[in-house]
């Protein structure tokens, strides 16, 4: 694949067979409805060398067989060779806030967070401490800043 040479209408005809309504916009991605499925998301990384979508990626990697860890993550299912697409599984978002969450996460904000059926999951996972915070067969929790849990009190 890396011999073809598209042309840009190609390409664009491409991203228009993908890419469904653009829901979120980040310092360093923009996430897309999936227009194939819309059970996933395309997180499309704008600039070269921020790595978001592959950390993702590699966490995803080394949680999705660990149960009691893979289910604080939103699922990956697709990364592109060069990392700057990263298809995922969607979230809704968040009615109320978990009291607890895994110390892992640092990037503490609402809209890092939804729900795939009753579980709280992170949709933005590219901040973290994993490693540094991961000891054994037991997921360290912490309390909730109480200011995040009231930012979540709103309706879909």
């Amino acid at each position: 694949m890396d011999d073809l040479n598209f042309t840009p209408d190609i390409y664009q005809a491409c991203s228009g067979v993908l890419l469904g309504k653009r829901i979120a916009v980040g310092a360093f991605r923009e996430v897309y409805v999936c227009a194939l499925d819309e059970m996933f998301v395309v997180k499309i990384e704008r600039y070269t060398g921020e790595f978001h979508n592959i950390r993702e990626w590699e966490v995803w990697q080394q949680v999705e067989h660990w149960s009691i860890m893979a289910k604080w993550f939103a699922p990956c299912k697709f990364i592109s060779p060069c990392g700057k697409v990263l298809i995922q599984y969607r979230t809704m978002p968040l009615k109320q806030v978990p009291r607890m969450l895994p110390i892992f996460f640092t990037d503490l904000k609402k809209e890092n967070f939804g729900k795939i059926g009753k579980q709280t999951v992170c949709h933005d996972y590219s901040l973290h401490l994993f490693v540094s915070n991961v000891t054994g067969r037991k997921v360290k929790m912490r309390k909730v800043r109480k200011d995040f849990q009231e930012d979540c009190n709103y309706t879909l």
